[in-house]
């Protein structure tokens, strides 16, 4: 079913002459504003007019995409409901999802804020503005794919298409291809909570979509304000809490550690470079070849672990939530190690989107990174070493699982802990284990630590003095964790 997407929604012969372009762009924010102010439905007929789909508003300078401060979401809900009201019937399924899927990716950029981050504010290139005519013109969608649209935007054959047109507007906007691509995934991923939310607004008139939803629509709504209210209150605090009971942060003292990788043997291959530990997790975690990989970070007690768990939960959490959704695991904190992970997991989460959804962990919509801090506290807590081996052999299995079946699990793994635990397990260890060793403090490293005291306690001479005493007797300086409790220390 081709193109002319909201001439074939009126299904009538509309009188005016498309130009295209930016001045269909233009067309697209009236055409919001007059949906805002309720205005009769007649005055929406002379910019519809002036517009093949509502995509053609990507031919404007993107930061005032990003920027609009009307929602896109309202478009959809106008419209369909005018088509009601003119026509005395619905549109198809077809044109409804296309029309819905389209003010929903409108709708991720906005939320997404990326005009933060732009350098650019043109106007989309000829080549481009092409692009977006021809996917108006040519796109073929039946009902088969509005359904498989209304299921997972992210395996819908629009997701494809629209994906192609933003990445070349990001590029075109100052982002370099790395970024463009994260930022074009984020927008993809978060698509189909705008899909959702459209659907509930239009519902009345829109039964068609309503009823392939059916009662799940609300639900899902309520499990993505449940993961949002975790994000909030479990992953963006923690950088935030301060350290024992002093006036400082996490945030405030942390520098990024490095690492260097691990053989099976358990050995560091001290001839490896050294790789900042973000990096190295973010290099890891972004690749698609290394995706049956369990990132395993060791390291001895005070060396950093849980701390670089909570920073870059909150990072991932920042800047890749949803093609990552971070979830900070305690192991000691969790009392039900069940024989199937998926249990431990839920029980050890126990938040409404858990709950409420026995399916969470094959929802296409959705993935996780989980981040399980202390695979030694198994040892500890429970004094069994074989315990050790099964619970790392299940998060491997996980992992393995996740992989190949990517569409609807699609989940990573970061576990951290003490390499003392993994004694007479060593080499019995599963192999899809990406491991590293923390490293201490390098020179470089202390300065930047040095800095950020500076900046805690006040006043250069602190900073200088306590720098002076440090490199004189040659001593190094380590953020030691004991249950729970963080304080630096010197040895």
């Amino acid at each position: 079913m081709a193109g002319k997407l909201l001439r074939n929604i009126f299904g009538e012969n509309l009188s005016g002459t498309i130009k295209g372009g930016v001045e269909s762009a233009k067309a697209v924010f009236k055409l919001a504003e007059v949906i805002e102010k309720n205005e009769d439905a007649e005055a929406l007929k002379p910019f519809i007019e002036n517009i093949d789909s509502i995509l053609d508003v990507l031919n404007s300078p993107l930061g005032q995409v990003a920027g609009a401060s009307l929602p896109f979401v309202s478009i959809a809900t106008g419209i369909i409901s005018y088509v009601v009201k003119q026509n005395k019937k619905e549109p198809s399924l077809e044109y409804e999802v296309q029309l819905v899927a389209q003010v929903a990716y409108l709708e991720s950029i906005r939320k997404s804020k990326i005009s933060d981050i732009l350098t650019e504010t043109k106007e989309a290139s000829a080549e481009v503005q092409k692009k977006i005519k021809k996917l108006n013109d040519e796109l073929e969608f039946n009902e088969e794919d509005a359904e498989k649209t209304l299921i997972c935007f992210y395996d819908s054959p629009l997701r494809k298409k629209f994906n192609e047109i933003l990445l070349a507007r990001l590029q075109e906007s100052g982002l370099d291809e790395p970024k463009a691509k994260i930022i074009t995934e984020i927008i993809s991923r978060d698509t189909h909570r705008y899909m959702k939310k459209a659907v509930l607004e239009v519902k009345d008139d829109a039964k068609k979509l309503a009823g392939i939803y059916g009662g799940n629509w609300q639900n899902d709504l309520e499990i993505y304000s449940s993961i949002d209210d975790y994000l909030e209150e479990a992953i963006a605090t923690k950088p935030e809490e301060k350290v024992f009971d002093e006036n400082f942060t996490f945030k405030d003292i942390y520098v990024p550690l490095e690492v260097k990788p691990v053989n099976s043997d358990g050995e560091v291959d001290k001839n490896a470079e050294s790789q900042n530990i973000e990096e190295w997790g973010k290099t890891i975690l972004l690749d698609e070849n290394k995706d049956k990989q369990v990132l395993f970070i060791q390291a001895g007690p005070g060396r950093g672990k849980s701390v670089f768990c909570r920073m870059f939960a909150d990072w991932v959490r920042q800047e890749l939530h949803p093609i990552y959704t971070p979830i900070l695991i305690r192991l000691r904190d969790v009392r039900n190690f069940a024989a199937n992970i998926d249990e431990t997991l839920a029980d050890a989460v126990g938040r409404d989107f858990v709950k409420t959804d026995s399916g969470w962990l094959t929802d296409r919509n959705t993935r996780f990174l989980f981040l399980l801090d202390g695979f030694d506290e198994l040892l500890l807590e429970r004094g069994a070493s074989n315990e050790l081996k099964v619970f790392l052999d299940q998060v491997a299995k996980f992992q393995k699982d996740a992989a190949d079946n990517k569409k609807e699990r699609g989940h990573r793994v970061l576990i951290t802990g003490r390499p003392l635990a993994l004694y007479g397990i060593e080499r019995l260890m599963p192999s899809n284990l990406e491991r590293a060793s923390i490293l201490p403090m390098g020179d470089d490293i202390q300065q930047q630590w040095f800095e950020k005291w500076q900046t805690v306690v006040g006043g250069s001479g602190n900073r200088k003095s306590f720098g002076n005493f440090c490199t004189a007797k040659n001593v190094h300086i380590k953020l030691r964790s004991w249950r729970g409790s963080h304080f630096c220390y010197i040895c």
